[in-house]
């Protein structure tokens, strides 16, 4: 990620970098420490990243990793948002499936949580990553609808007390909110139909989702939709 310019009021330059951020909660007589980190995928050096991840694991005695995430995926913004997970452990993914979590099968290339957990399961330490599938028609930015099917499972598999009200109403209303620019999009709705058929006809439970080959093919129907018909006519 690259660091981003701004001008002032002034017209004067100045430089925002990208930053990684810790924040601690000390352990007390109801509840374990809890160590949170937001940041951003490094460039390079992976290698020396997480050196630095897991030796503060070691300084704090950390017990368990859990890492969030979000990928785009062929499904509607109008279903419940479809969760994934992996677990270092047989273990923990057994909790995972107990909250309705499905195993990922995922190959390809990877991303610095698979990197991570490789990490933690080299250096014996238990860690879980959750995903979040976010439709891929909609580019806005944050989605408080997946953020709060993320910490959901987050406060129901580490026993976290968190109130998720205001973030669960900001889901609703970002839902209508789409919805009412796609109404308003006769191919994307129409787009949006077929995934919400093909979701209800597999009952797609939190966790199971489609096909790798069957995201891609969605995607290209989606893609093909959106050409102008100038572009399919225009052949000589």
């Amino acid at each position: 990620m690259r660091p981003n310019v701004e001008l002032d009021s002034d017209g004067n330059r100045s430089i925002t970098w990208p930053s990684n951020d810790f924040y601690y909660c000390p352990a007390d007589e109801n509840s374990p420490g809890v160590i949170l980190y937001i940041g951003t995928e490094p460039n390079l050096k992976w290698r020396a990243f997480l050196e630095n991840l897991m030796s503060l694991t070691d300084r704090f005695n950390v017990e368990l990793v859990v890492s969030l995430g979000a990928l785009l995926d062929a499904v509607p913004h109008t279903r419940d948002t479809p969760i994934t997970g992996r677990a270092s452990s047989s273990e923990l993914l057994k909790q995972l499936e107990l909250l309705g979590l499905r195993n990922s099968t995922y190959q390809g290339p990877t991303g610095i949580h698979t990197a991570f957990m490789d990490a933690c399961i080299k250096g014996n330490l238990p860690h879980v990553s959750i995903w979040g599938h976010v439709p891929h028609y909609v580019n806005s930015s944050p989605n408080p609808k997946v953020s709060h099917a993320l910490l959901d499972v987050l406060t129901r598999f580490v026993d976290l007390s968190v109130d998720l009200d205001d973030m669960k109403e900001s889901g609703r209303k970002f839902v209508n909110e789409v919805s009412q620019v796609i109404d308003k999009q006769v191919d994307v709705k129409s787009y949006v139909n077929r995934l919400e058929k093909r979701y209800d006809d597999v009952q797609i439970p939190s966790g199971d989702v489609p096909s790798h080959d069957l995201m891609i093919e969605e995607l290209e129907d989606f893609l093909k939709s959106q050409r102008p018909n100038s572009e399919e006519n225009d052949v000589s």
